[in-house]
């Protein structure tokens, strides 16, 4: 597929099994499209999935603008999903997990997902260390675990929680976004071990290597760039790597990046100063914490139930039944029959 546009689009879903079919799996979705691309001003809920889904695209030349996604597994979720990808101005609020983007070993290929610039482009926002650019978004209360498909597959199985996840991406600019009241934390860059036994044409490319045995593929977090975000009150769960940020990776040169984040009662992250070399100036190598915060991260995924050998671990699970929200009352369109031919609903 090659271009498309929506503006004012709502999807949604008023039935669930749970973690099981039937359910709503995405509301609006996007796969192998070069774009150019839009979608604004729209809506998606009740997802098993994502509300929003723009995947399998190594340069998607895509924007999504004053969007709004909620009760979903993710709010949006990008597997594979780079160069020019633009998310701006949009609230992620009420999922289990909010904005993801992720490489990955399936059918979504080529992998891995690669923000850098293709030839002949810069970024949007000077300074950015790329083209796939999430900026002045608020991501908020993603704390939900009581959405559709919660605890099943690679979605289901984020970390509740979490305003922001990067799993296995590489060179994705974080900038000015506000994340607020998220449980377990705000940001979560992570190395990611993909298992799943891979389609014909997937051969972990851009993985670290691939086992057969394991069927695992692992995709180091490297190059991100967290840049000037606001956070407030986020790692209530009160677990030990709770906070507003938290860097799972293995070592990498160059490694992951932040600066000028901020949080009014002080930013919390794990590890420590996250803001001070390695991890600041940009371009040195640099690991996270592959230890404790590694596991707290997989017990927040809710595949571990309980998880007994951490010294804290207390996440939300899923109820056995739940109710989905009604849609919320949306904004229309300010003059929906401009330039549209004459037909009954615009004479």
């Amino acid at each position: 597929m090659h271009s498309y546009w929506g503006n004012y689009l709502t999807a949604s879903s008023g039935y669930s099994n749970g973690a099981d079919h039937p359910r709503g799996e995405y509301g609006i979705f996007v796969s192998n499209a070069d774009g150019p691309g839009s979608i604004n001003y729209s809506y998606a809920s009740n997802m098993g999935d994502a509300a929003f889904y723009v995947g399998a695209c190594p340069n998607c030349n895509a924007v999504l603008n004053h969007d709004h996604a909620q009760y979903s597994a993710l709010a949006y979720s990008g597997t594979n999903s780079g160069g020019n990808l633009i998310i701006e101005n949009s609230e992620f609020d009420h999922n289990k997990t909010g904005l993801v983007s992720n490489s990955q070993n399936n059918d979504d290929l080529p992998s891995p997902q690669i923000g850098l610039c293709p030839a002949g482009s810069s970024p949007a926002v000077h300074g950015a260390v790329g083209c796939t650019i999430f900026m002045n978004n608020y991501l908020h209360d993603n704390n939900n675990a009581d959405v559709p498909g919660s605890g099943a597959g690679l979605a289901g199985a984020a970390p509740v929680g979490t305003g922001i996840v990067l799993a296995g991406t590489e060179y994705i600019t974080l900038y000015n976004n506000r994340i607020e009241r998220n449980g377990a934390w705000g940001i979560l860059v992570a190395d990611l071990p993909d298992q799943e036994t891979p389609p014909p044409g997937a051969n972990c490319q851009g993985g670290l290597y691939y086992d057969p045995n394991t069927q695992t593929c692992y995709y180091q977090a490297f190059g991100n760039y967290v840049w000037n975000n606001q956070f407030s009150n986020n790692g209530f769960f009160g677990n030990p790597t709770n906070g507003d940020i938290g860097l799972a990776t293995t070592l990498h040169n160059p490694g992951n990046c932040f600066n000028a984040n901020t949080d009014p009662e002080g930013l919390s992250t794990d590890p420590p100063s996250l803001q001070s070399p390695p991890y600041n100036p940009c371009g040195s190598a640099n690991a996270g914490d592959m230890g404790v915060l590694a596991a707290e991260a997989l017990c927040a995924t809710q595949l571990l139930a309980p998880c007994p050998t951490l010294p804290g671990a207390s996440y939300p699970r899923p109820d056995a039944t739940f109710t989905l929200p009604a849609i919320p009352a949306q904004p229309g369109m300010a003059n929906p029959c401009a330039g549209v031919p004459r037909n009954p609903w615009c004479p």
